[in-house]
This record gives structure tokens, sequence and C-alpha cells, in this order.
């Protein structure tokens, strides 16, 4: 016999109570193995628990090829005496030594159904906007407010805006919920990239009847900020129609390499291209269009080769990228590093509060107030 692999679980600081007896009538953990190469084996503690504050009778099931991926069946209080599979390998009788026999199955051919960790959420856009007017500074603070309208997140029929929300996940799944008939909710789902990441914190803006996302990533040392243009529609006029999600990368932000916690925000809520970024020192970063200089040969006429009447798109037109271009700066004061940043929500007046384990600071595009500092207070009283 060769040993092709060994799994142990985390050592428990005390031993189950008779472990090292040689009773039959001790119960021991049991495993089986399912015509589908699948491992079912129980034990006396939670695989994550190492003080013995879960003893009983847990289940645990996972595939021969990745053991240490286990995902829990069900919970005993009594041990579990007995585990045994059916023929097809789809069903797992469990029972336990006071009489419980349980049979559970899989469900939609799925071992285990993960949760997904929601960082950030927004409502959609119902197309109105109210902004103040900073020319009037003798009027009523209510004939300042003016009402615009713009394009709404989800329209329905007529072109009547439709309610629902966005989710971001931890891992870069993008979400939208409409509801549907029944208090039912209609689902949607999109990745920001095949593969998943680990995103550490998000932020979401509205912009011309779409939305813009921004999540920050980290891989080891490794930091930046991933963006990408979602946009939902609805196929059908009715109401109780699934959604479409659709996202469309845009360029990236690439940090310095370092460990410490980035916060992001965008500067408004509605219509903006800006965003701050707080790790050691907050950063305003604006999302241009930058043209690329061509050759007067290639830069003039149509394409060369086109079968399009009227020669097709222009040369001088193919080359106009998206970039991101850094406006500004501030130091943060002290060695602290962000825990968070929020900016608010109208244009006027642009402001964001900049929040460390010592501080608060609230900012403006031209200027940096410091506000508060909570330790200070403390040593005052």
């Amino acid at each position: 016999m060769e040993l092709i692999y060994s799994m142990r679980r985390k050592p428990l600081k005390c031993e189950p109570p008779h472990f090292n007896s040689t009773d039959p009538e001790v119960v021991r953990p049991i495993c089986t193995i399912s015509i589908r190469n699948i491992i079912a084996f129980s034990s006396l503690t939670e695989l994550s628990d190492t003080d013995g504050d879960t003893w009983g009778g847990h289940v645990y099931v996972c595939d021969i090829d990745t053991p240490w991926d286990a995902h829990k069946v069900t919970s005993t209080v009594h041990p579990v005496s007995a585990l045994e599979w059916d023929g097809e390998g789809k069903q797992l009788l469990v029972a336990t030594t006071v009489g419980d026999v349980s049979v559970f199955g899989q469900k939609d051919y799925l071992l285990n159904e993960w949760r997904e960790h929601i960082i950030q959420a927004t409502f959609f856009h119902n197309g109105r906007r109210v902004v103040t007017v900073d020319k009037k500074p003798d009027v009523p603070i209510y004939e300042r407010m003016q009402l615009l309208r713009s394009t709404p997140t989800l329209k329905g029929f007529g072109g009547v805006w439709c309610a629902g929300a966005c989710v971001v996940s931890g891992s870069g799944l993008v979400g939208a919920l409409t509801a549907g008939e029944g208090g039912r909710a209609l689902v949607a789902t999109d990745c920001m990239r095949p593969a998943r990441d680990h995103l550490s914190s998000a932020s979401i803006t509205h912009k011309t009847g779409s939305m813009l996302i921004a999540a920050c990533f980290r891989r080891g040392c490794k930091r930046a900020v991933r963006v990408a243009r979602c946009t939902v529609s609805r196929p059908s006029s009715s109401k109780c129609a699934p959604v479409c999600i659709q996202l469309q990368p845009l360029p990236t932000v690439y940090l310095e390499d370092d460990v410490t916690s980035v916060s992001i925000s965008w500067w408004l809520r509605d219509d903006t291209d800006a965003l701050l970024i707080a790790s050691h020192n907050l950063t305003l970063w604006k999302m241009v269009e930058r043209s690329h200089p061509l050759h007067k040969l290639l830069a003039k006429g149509p394409v060369q080769g086109s079968t399009t009447p009227g020669g097709g798109p222009k040369t001088g037109d193919c080359f106009n990228t998206i970039v991101w271009q850094q406006a500004a700066s501030w130091q943060l004061e002290g060695s602290s590093p962000a825990t968070a940043v929020s900016a608010a929500r109208h244009a006027a007046p642009a402001l964001a509060v900049l929040v460390t384990s010592r501080a608060m600071h609230l900012l403006t595009r031209d200027s940096h107030h410091y506000v508060r500092d909570p330790l200070r207070d403390n040593l005052l009283q």
C-alpha cells in the first residue's frame, strides 16, 4: 500500500472523553466513501473548534481529490454512530446513538452552497437629481434647490424607472436585484473578472444610466483598484421579467506594494469620475480621456482597406483611451493609516471625511481641514 495523502485537523487543547479507552461501547469518528468518490466522515467537534466547545456529532463531506475543502452537512446533539451512502452516491444516511436517523441528498447536484460576503450595496437611480445653486445667496434655501432629470438605472414600460439594488461581494461577484411576483426577488449576477479575487472594499456611483463600480483587491502585498461599468437592462417590458447585467472593464489603478488596508470612495454618488483612495495617504484620481498622437500619414483620411461606406471610422478616433490621472494628494498626520473614507452625496460643497484610528479629517477639493482627535479629547477629560 502507498500513502497518497494524509489530512489532520487542528489539534484540540483537550482530548475527547474516553478517547484512549479500548471500550467497544465508546463511539469514535467514522468515515465512508461513496461510489462518486465523495468522503463522508463524522467528528466529535467542529473542525474549526480547538477549545472543545462544540461536543456532539458533526458530519462533513468532501471530495476525495480536495479533502481539505470540507462542507458540514449537519450537527447532532448525540454522537454519530452510522454513516452510509446509497448505491448511486446521491443520498447519505446519518444515525446517532439515541436512534435518530436522517437522510440527506444533494441540492442541484452540489455538495456545498457557498455564501457571498457583501461588501457594498446601492439602490438603482430613479432619474432625479437635486442640486444647489450658489449664485443666489439672498434667496431662501428652498429656492436654491433645483431638480434635474437624468437617465435612471433601469427603465420599465414607458421609460418609467424601476426599483432595484446592486450589490458587490468580496469575491468580485456583482448582483442586480429587482422585485418579482409574490415578493420573490429576481437576481442577475456577473463577475468583474473570470478569476475570483479577494476584495477588501468597494464603492458604487451612478453615471448616465449605468453604475461605476470600483473594488480594491489584494493578492499578497500587491494592491490595485479595479473599475467596471455596470449596465442593467430588461429585455421585456414586463415587470416580472428577469433583468440582465453587463460589466464593461475599465482601466485599473495600480497602487504601491504594501500590506496596509485600503479604503475607497467615489467623490460623488451621482455623475462623477473622481475616486478617493485612502491608505497611508489620501489620493484623488480622475478618469480622463487621453488622445495618442499619430503620424500624419495615419491620422488623416479613412482607414485603408475599409469596405464600409464613407470609409468607416477615422484612424484618429481609434486611439482615444481612458486613463487614470492623479489629481490631488493629502498627507495624513502621524503614522496611523486610514480606516475609512466617505464623500458627500451633493456636489456643493464637495466634502469628504477621512477617519483614522486617532483622528477625523474633513477635506475639500482645495484644502485639508482638521476636525477632531478622539485621543486628545480623552486626555483632556
